[in-house]
């Protein structure tokens, strides 16, 4: 029997489709085989029923140009050109049987392109390893037209050929649910081979195990799975991770390993990426003291998972994959852990187990290996009888194929060229190097450009175009209320796209940095035409803030407004920092301390109810967990939390707070409470009577603490699963340390906590304690421990504020305590597609006393009356030149720096860093001149001017400056990189 395989290279590519044809090749000698070489040498090593055919592009793209607007068309252009040119390399030969794989689409025209071609053959055979759209939809990159495309091919290529085999009974049962054609199982057994020898008996205590992923680096396989998984495994469990495969191009002209590179830098991991091994590396990774993880999200088989096993390499599988099925049927004593990659928290507990137990379950599957006994008579069909199966396809379907053929083939003979195949390769010769150099050469033009356009060039042009674009907007009429809306979203648009993220604030389409002021003005005359006083209050306070004064005599409107809405402190606050008066700092300071005082004593609160399952009154560490509307986020984050090492050592208890949740929280909780039992998890459950801010229920759990060390989480947010016990430790061997803290990732996850992508890490790397005066984020519970004595000796949360309470606390306690850095990624945010509810004015509004307050002349006297001198003046160097945790480019705050000149001047006269007071007020000047520019007749041009004086003073001061500090200033002083256009300059 002759048999034509429609695919190539099969002696030469690494895949599992080359595999699985390699095999039956080998195993059925009796058998001709034919497959097509591109890469794969001529006399190369083949068997000697393997025979090859060149393969030649008698068609090629241009032939198909100005084919028109036929739909269906413009979707199998590929398969068309790819099963033509199939057929062109082996016209007028016969054969028995054409087999063609369906990871590809070009089976739909291979029945019409041989007829076309002269090719006989008596059936069209479809192998089923998988088809692409499945592997796309989980893909980094994914393009639904792309896929739909894809899928209007392989469903029609199912359709039309004559016969339909697989090795997956799940992935039989895939196209039986869609269409109903018979299919057949050809069992895997059939062309691989069980061990023939027995395998010893492990025993290595001296080394951990390796974490091994094996696949290709497509999203599909779960590379990222893995990653993830690891993420919330102890690290003392094993050595390192390992990802082996090859690499997967993306949509974006990107790559699987680009993606996973990024990952892992943002999560600082100990795994490594390496490119696809050969079957006998392979084999010697399996005989090492590892573990194989293979996550994938739809996987017909997985031959890696039986090679794995059957080396005797303990293997975690996916339920996705069809070998799950298969092992179950036929190896029911192999020993291996499924996952749900969907929940894979529910399998951490057996991993772990796995890992401490490695040479037992080692030993336990090589046993049973050893033992492995098979009847080879109850395989099932052979090769042949598939092959010889009666037809079943779709006349209806296969006539639409034809039509299709028919057409794409007509219009590719109205090019026709003389010796075509042999130009294409000759052009392709010439044309491959040149198109080469050319595209490195556009790359380094472009990265020169990149590297040398700066954000301050970007607004230096923006700014000729501000007023004109001001104008038009204000012209828009405001009639009705969709006008008044649709005004809005054009001004907010202009100082900050709605859709713009603070890292594109480079790119052209952020917003103009200078004049905010008349934009804000114009937002908070409109939301006062809509009734948003509070709103418009916001704004206006920005205004006055980015001004450093009350210029327009709006702080009469922000005070009414504020005490009408049940915020007095912030009336206060606002009042006492930009109300004309002498005393402002002294009032500030004594306003702080007052502050101070009250929050001292916290007097203990009634209870709707408290449910405490502890076993014992102490404990190490508590993880206080406030609960409002978290219902569907519960479950999933105690089912990770628990994985805490600490708990397997009884030294952590969780504190549930319910405020007065109008969900169903305790109602979950009752039905989890069984499984935490069975684990022996301390936990108390206690709920208010009504509902209380978030800093209430902190203040609640504190009380109800047993341990020295407490963290707070929300359940979109949790701590890796050794964090805490790391954090600890780094406590217990630092008596003057009360905080400690690590770096954080963010991630975005759906709604059942499925990671999706990585978005960015808060890394703390050379933190100082004084970085957290510049971005509170330096300071965090997501990531971080403390000693809860803190709230004894110095105070408890504020409980009148709703969301920036954390901040508040952290500036009001950071001149007594310590803070110190336990470098790696512990912490990890959970982004779910609902908001935060941080994520509003509000939270700016309380700023004004959790924040800027603390940075005012009177907040420096608060953070610094009782520090030296030192102190002070490396916070005023930090303010020329810091990076904030959540980026990476540096940033300056001349507003702190202002301030604290002015604080020297005052109270340090001999200070070295006053000779530097006069550039910095100039600087200061200078930004917040660019706020407001008051000139009708010729506003861009003197926009324009005040930017170049700007830009010349920095240039100026940089020698002044760098008297004192070492780094290269043209990369810091660019204005626009200065924390006032870095924080609460988005629009709401």
């Amino acid at each position: 029997m002759k048999i034509f395989l429609a695919e190539f290279d099969l002696f030469h590519k690494i895949g599992g489709g080359q595999t699985f044809y390699r095999n039956i090749i080998t195993k059925n000698p009796h058998l001709q085989f034919y497959y097509l070489t591109i890469e794969e040498k001529i006399n190369g090593q083949r068997p000697a029923n393997a025979h090859i055919f060149p393969y030649y592009q008698r068609y090629i793209k241009s032939d198909l140009k100005k084919i028109g607007n036929n739909l269906p068309l413009e979707k199998i252009t590929r398969p068309f050109l790819l099963a033509s040119n199939i057929a062109y390399s082996i016209r007028h030969q016969n054969f028995d049987i054409i087999d063609c794989p369906d990871y590809e689409q070009y089976g739909l025209f291979l029945r019409d392109a041989c007829d076309h071609h002269q090719v006989k053959y008596q059936k069209l055979a479809l192998s089923l390893h998988g088809v692409v759209s499945q592997s796309l939809i989980h893909d980094w990159v994914i393009d639904k037209n792309y896929i739909n495309s894809l899928e209007f091919a392989e469903n029609l290529q199912y359709q039309i050929v004559d016969i339909r085999y697989g090795i997956s009974k799940n992935y039989l049962e895939f196209w039986q649910d869609k269409y109903d054609f018979l299919n057949y199982y050809y069992h895997p057994l059939n062309f691989i081979d069980l061990p023939h020898k027995k395998i010893k008996n492990y025993h290595d205590v001296t080394r951990k195990p390796i974490l091994n992923f094996i696949g290709r680096k497509e999203k599909n396989k779960g590379a990222d799975i893995f990653v993830n998984l690891l993420t919330f495994l102890e690290k003392k469990l094993y050595s390192y991770g390992n990802i082996i495969g090859a690499d997967s191009p993306t949509l974006n002209g990107k790559t699987g390993e680009y993606y996973l590179q990024q990952m892992l830098k943002l999560r600082n991991s100990n795994i490594n990426v390496i490119s696809s091994l050969t079957t006998q590396q392979l084999n010697q990774k399996f005989s090492e003291n590892s573990v194989t993880i293979l996550p994938s999200r739809f996987d017909t088989l997985n031959f890696v998972a039986l090679e794995s096993l059957l080396n005797g390499c303990p293997t975690i599988i996916s339920d996705k994959a069809g070998i799950c099925r298969f092992l179950k049927d036929n190896f029911p004593q192999l020993p291996f852990i499924s996952i749900d990659i969907n929940n894979f928290s529910e399998s951490l507990n057996k991993i772990s187990q796995l890992l401490i137990n490695y040479n037992q379950s080692r030993n336990s599957l090589i046993k049973q290996v050893n033992n492995i006994s098979f009847n080879l008579e109850q395989l099932g069909l052979k090769l042949t009888d598939i092959y010889y199966q009666e037809n079943n396809y779709s006349s209806q379907e296969r006539k639409k194929v034809n039509e299709y053929y028919q057409q794409l083939i007509s219009h590719c003979y109205k090019k026709q060229y003389w010796q075509k195949e042999t130009i294409v390769s000759l052009s392709k010769q010439i044309l491959n190097p040149l198109n080469h150099q050319n595209q490195v050469l556009i790359k380094t033009v472009k990265n020169k450009i990149r590297t040398q356009k700066k954000p301050i060039h970007t607004q230096l042009i923006k700014s000729l175009f501000f007023s004109s674009e001001f104008k038009k907007i204000n012209n828009l009429p405001e009639i009705s209320a969709k006008d008044i809306d649709d005004k809005l979203t054009q001004l907010k648009n202009l100082g900050h796209p709605l859709n713009a993220s603070m890292e594109n604030r480079q790119k052209w389409k952020t917003g103009h940095f200078v004049n905010r002021v008349k934009i804000w003005q114009e937002i908070a005359r409109l939301e006062k035409l809509r009734s948003n006083d509070l709103l418009s209050a916001c704004y206006e306070a920005r205004i006055i803030r980015s001004l450093n004064q009350d210029k327009f005599k709006q702080l009469q409107f922000i005070t009414e407004t504020f005490n009408n809405h049940n915020l007095n402190q912030e009336a206060e606050v606002i009042n006492l920092l930009y109300q004309p008066s002498k005393n402002n700092s002294k009032l500030c300071h004594q306003y702080l301390l007052n502050n101070y005082q009250k929050h001292l004593n916290y007097q203990e609160k009634p209870y709707e109810f408290i449910e405490d399952y502890r076993q014992k009154k102490n404990y190490r560490v508590s993880i206080a967990v406030s609960l409002y509307n978290a219902e569907n986020k519960l479950g999933f984050f105690l089912s990770i939390l628990i994985q805490q090492s600490l708990f397997q050592k009884q030294e952590a208890e969780i504190i549930l707070v319910d405020s007065a949740s109008p969900q169903n929280e305790y109602q979950l909780f009752q039905t989890l409470l069984p499984q935490l039992k069975h684990q022996n998890i301390p936990i108390v459950y206690a709920r208010s009577e009504k509902r209380e801010t978030i800093q209430s229920a902190w203040n609640r759990a504190i009380l109800l603490s047993q341990s020295p060390y407490i963290t707070f989480l929300g359940v979109d947010e949790m701590i890796t699963c050794d964090g805490l016990e790391k954090l600890a430790a780094k406590l217990d061997s630092n008596p003057e340390l009360d905080w400690v803290i690590g770096n954080s990732l963010v991630t975005e996850v759906d709604y059942q906590g499925n990671w999706r992508q990585d978005v960015m890490t808060y890394s703390r790397t050379k933190f100082n304690q004084n970085l957290v005066y510049l971005d509170t984020c330096y300071l965090t519970y997501v990531g971080g421990l403390y000693r809860k004595n803190i709230h004894k000796k110095f105070g408890f949360y504020d409980e009148t504020f709703r969301g920036a309470g954390d901040t508040e606390f952290k500036n009001r306690v950071l001149p007594y305590i310590k803070t110190g850095l336990v470098e790696d990624v512990w912490g990890i945010f959970w982004n779910y597609p609902d908001e935060r509810t941080t994520q509003n004015y509000f939270t700016e509004l309380e700023d004004l006393r959790a924040w800027y307050v603390y940075r005012s002349l009177g907040g420096i006297e608060y953070g610094f009356r009782e520090k030296n001198l030192e102190d002070i003046e490396n916070l005023l160097l930090l303010c020329l030149n810091y990076r904030k945790s959540f980026l990476e480019t540096h940033s300056t705050d001349f507003d702190l720096a202002w301030h604290i000149i002015q604080y020297l001047e005052q109270n340090y006269p001999k200070s070295k860093y006053l000779s530097i007071k006069k550039n910095i007020d100039i600087i200061q000047q200078t930004l917040v001149s660019l706020e407001l520019v008051n000139n009708k007749k010729n506003t861009d041009n003197i926009l324009f001017l005040c930017l170049y004086r700007g830009i010349e003073k920095y240039k100026k001061q940089s020698k002044t400056f760098k008297k004192y500090l070492d780094f290269d200033f043209k990369d810091i002083y660019l204005l626009f990189n200065d924390n006032r256009y870095e924080q609460h300059f988005y629009s709401w």
